[in-house]
């Protein structure tokens, strides 16, 4: 009997597909836990009711008197210069952390590829990390790390509102190319990721060449209107839109917890806008650094349901490798029983072959005995039948010899 091939056992298992085997799912248990969409909009809600009780969230605002600078000491010169900067400081730390959490994000989405091989997670995690750039670039321009024309109070507002606007289409982008084309034929195609990169690259490139070339930038912050940043609705409205129509759409072709992240992700991406065009008349002010903070929240929910969803997949497949596992112990219990009952079968055939054996040479002296048997019967018959004549001769020969002296 030929022994198992453990080897092909184990290639020729369908399960081991991990794309096949968890791509059957139900959109109902991909979702974001209720809890954490329940604490993001309460994170989103929670800097408005504490303006309510009197928490101001805007930078310190500190002018230094350049007339009186010259005879200060260093040290204390030194300290007031970052008094004056503190809302730039508040400004880098929190366009960095939502920076931090994009590259993340795109981090896990190409360890999430390497194992689900869905190029959709990817292109999506690659266009927020482009929107990621492009925030990173708006951080350095209004640190002055790199050379810009136009001066803060213009550079920032606009390039934060082209950043936004960046952020919401190239989300949208990345989820409508798999919306309107059939992904089936590019699931596990790096070059379709690779093409992807790069158009999403050189768009970031030439918005930031646009803006970091520009000598004169419109103005963007009007703080006697209601709407004091215009320029801040149509991201608004983007978010909104996509929302409440693109990223619904995309969760029901593609249920996951990451896709189901971007359709949550529209509440503090929303919120930070209406921050921002409603409420935010100066650089650093409190909707300002608000409406920072909130994007960050932003940055962090598609990176919570991709952590989820890497979880989820994790423990698919730790389960999966189990009862591979577990089908390859009872295929080497087969096999050894087989081996045990082949040998039982091999020590009963030898048993059987020497009782044939003995069976044989048992009807071999039976047929021998039953031939002397005959043997016996016929000779003692053919003595039998000679006997009788003989004896009839015998028995006559008496009256023979009288009968031939008296004819004689």
């Amino acid at each position: 009997m030929k022994n198992i091939n453990l080897v092909q056992l184990v290639k020729s298992m369908p399960i081991l597909n991990p794309g096949k085997f968890i791509g059957k799912r139900s959109s109902s248990n991909f979702k974001l836990p209720p809890q954490l969409t329940a604490i993001v909009s309460l994170i989103c809600v929670l800097p408005f009711l504490m303006n309510l009780l009197g928490v101001d969230f805007a930078s310190s605002q500190y002018a230094l008197d350049f007339a009186a600078a010259a005879n200060l000491d260093p040290r204390i010169l030194d300290d007031q210069l970052h008094q004056t900067l503190a809302g730039s400081f508040t400004h880098t730390i929190l366009e960095w952390s939502a920076f931090c959490a994009a590259i993340f994000t795109t981090i896990l989405a190409f360890a999430h590829f390497t194992i689900k091989r869905e190029t959709t997670t990817l292109v999506i995690g690659i266009a927020l990390l482009c929107a990621g750039i492009m925030d990173a670039f708006h951080t350095l321009a209004a640190d002055r790390l790199i050379s810009a024309a136009a001066d803060n109070h213009n550079l920032i507002p606009f390039t934060w509102a082209i950043c936004r606007m960046f952020n919401a289409l190239l989300t949208i982008i990345g989820v409508s190319i798999f919306l309107f084309f059939k992904s089936e034929k590019w699931q596990g195609n790096i070059t379709v990721v690779i093409i992807t990169s790069l158009i999403f690259g050189l768009i970031a490139y030439q918005m930031i060449k646009i803006s970091a070339t520009s000598h004169t930038l419109p103005e963007t912050i009007f703080p006697d209107s209601l709407i004091t940043r215009p320029w801040d609705v149509a991201p608004l409205i983007t978010f909104i839109l996509a929302g409440l129509l693109v990223y619904p759409k995309f969760y029901q072709r593609y249920p996951s917890v990451f896709a189901h992240s971007l359709s949550v992700s529209t509440i503090p991406n929303a919120a930070t806008q209406i921050h921002m065009a409603f409420g935010s008349k100066a650089l650093f002010d409190n909707d300002f650094n608000i409406g920072h903070f909130l994007k960050i929240i932003a940055y962090l929910v598609p990176l919570a349901g991709l952590i989820i969803d890497y979880i989820k997949t994790h423990h698919q497949l730790k389960k999966t490798n189990q009862k591979i596992l577990n089908e390859i112990d009872d295929r080497k219990r087969v096999e050894e029983n087989l081996r045990r009952s082949e040998e039982m079968l091999k020590t009963k055939n030898e048993d059987l072959n020497q009782a044939f054996g003995e069976l044989q040479l048992a009807q071999i002296k039976l047929i021998q005995k039953e031939k002397m048997a005959s043997l016996g019967n016929l000779v003692g018959g053919i003595a039998h039948e000679i006997n009788n004549p003989i004896n009839f001769i015998y028995g006559n020969l008496f009256h023979t010899e009288e009968y031939t002296k008296f004819l004689l």
